[in-house]
């Protein structure tokens, strides 16, 4: 009742707003895909990413219509139906409701979800397959898992990461399983390969990672490449958009000396690399990464104390980083296959695979937010609960 509530209000101040600069190509997509549902469609639509957020808003648009009211409520079906799943994931992991409607509330209330919950953007469809994976994860489902983690990927390129996390996963449950009986592992490493099948066709069809348009030849002129100050960004924002849950238990991550002082020299990596935003936000008059980034700036007016401020988080993430590390090594040693692994593999995968798009973008970090929520609760909880998969 509190989210139905929550997200009325929300509504109810966003949903006769004027068009989000991104709802604005957004929402001509939509109508595209609307007009002419087709291999063509699919092959040339004006957007990076890929095409079945537009295409299920075309149909709800079909039904209904495509003013953006109407457009904006089926966003707020979606973020409900998201907020609802997570909450169910966080109690089926902690059996506490508490612990589930605090944690379900510290998601909906991060900035980004409030707008995201009601605003055409492609997002919480990719957030939303994230929590049906993790779910079917859990209770060992490999046909919802295999339809989930194709979704990601229909949704959002970038969520490969996830993807090869799950499957690095599964792989790893196989390998330390040979001397028992192994067939429901094995269908789940199935079910990742299976979920590849989508986008491989899409990259056929496109001869690469996006459609074949203008925006293409604009993006990825440079081609693919490692973004060192990305990492950096995405290194501080597990210290920012986590700050809470961090302050809460920190000894896990400030309480040895010896990782603090190494975490301090290595953190001078970042003035190598300073976060900046991207020659193509530049072009497009963006000059802030993010939200995080517009608060600093017009407190302080100055680069310097924002690279100052960006510095000190950066510093701050880099133990939760080493704890993440250190504990996927220990589980890989210990033969411990378990939830909170899976986790470790994502975090790391995210870290790995997201500097290589060619936008820096706090947003971006959103997909891994739960996960890493989910993953800092399991450090104080993991002794007292059931947290391996069904």
């Amino acid at each position: 009742m509190s989210l139905l509530l929550f997200e009325g209000i929300i509504l109810f101040f966003i949903l006769n707003r004027p068009l989000d600069c991104d709802e604005l190509h957004y929402v001509n997509t939509i109508k595209q895909f609307g007009e002419e549902l087709s291999i063509s469609t699919i092959k040339h639509y004006n957007e990076m990413s890929t095409p079945l957020p537009f295409i299920l808003y075309s149909i709800w648009g079909r039904i209904l219509n495509y003013n953006i009211q109407t457009l904006r409520i089926f966003s707020v079906i979606i973020a409900i139906i998201t907020y609802l799943l997570f909450h169910r994931l966080i109690y089926s992991m902690f059996n506490d409701n508490k612990i589930a409607l605090l944690t379900t509330a510290y998601i909906v209330l991060n900035p980004y979800m409030v707008g995201l919950s009601v605003l055409v953007f492609t997002d919480m469809l990719s957030i939303l397959f994230i929590i049906i994976s993790c779910i079917a994860i859990r209770n060992n489902n490999p046909i919802i898992l295999s339809i989930s983690l194709a979704g990601c990927l229909l949704c959002r390129q970038y969520l490969i990461f996830f993807v090869l996390a799950v499957g690095l996963y599964y792989f790893i449950k196989y390998y330390n399983n040979k001397s028992r009986d192994n067939t429901h592992i094995f269908l789940m490493l199935l079910s990742c390969i299976i979920s590849l099948i989508p986008l491989s066709i899409l990259v056929f069809l496109w001869k690469g990672l996006s459609p074949i348009n203008e925006l293409k030849n604009v993006y990825l002129d440079e081609g693919l490449r490692f973004h060192p100050s990305f990492f950096n960004l995405y290194v501080s924002q597990l210290f920012v958009y986590l700050a809470p849950l961090v302050v809460i238990f920190w000894k896990s991550f400030y309480n040895d000396i010896k990782i603090i002082f190494g975490c301090f020299i290595i953190s001078w990596f970042y003035w190598l690399y300073p976060i900046r935003v991207s020659k193509y936000q530049v072009n497009s008059n963006i000059y802030t990464v993010g939200l995080f980034h517009k608060f600093i700036r017009s407190i302080s007016g100055s680069q310097f104390i924002e690279n100052v401020i960006f510095y000190l988080a950066f510093f701050l993430g880099l133990p939760i980083i080493v704890a993440v590390v250190k504990d996927l090594y220990f589980k890989l040693q210990k033969n411990i296959i378990d939830f909170a692994l899976l986790l470790d593999l994502s975090i790391v995968s995210f870290l790995l695979i997201m500097p290589f798009s060619y936008y820096c973008w706090e947003k971006y970090f959103l997909p891994i937010l739960p996960l890493a929520v989910m993953r800092i609760l399991l450090i104080k909880y993991s002794d007292s609960i059931e947290i391996t998969t069904r």
